[in-house]
């Protein structure tokens, strides 16, 4: 599991195994100002691509 350290309203964040299909996307619900943004990222994830979020650390 990784948290973003930026608190964007608009983070979406999504991991896709190698076949470009998608295996974990979130926040499951739109974050409020100052919800911490966590990702959990599945086994066999080839990419992991967000939006609106960045500089994603250990949980």
């Amino acid at each position: 599991t990784y948290r973003a350290l930026t608190q964007n309203v608009a983070c979406t964040w999504e991991a896709k195994g190698k076949d470009g299909s998608i295996l974990a996307s979130g926040p499951e619900t739109p974050p409020k100002a100052g919800d911490r943004i966590t990702a959990t990222i599945p086994g066999g994830t080839a990419t992991f691509n967000s939006t609106g979020c960045y500089a994603w650390i250990p949980a």
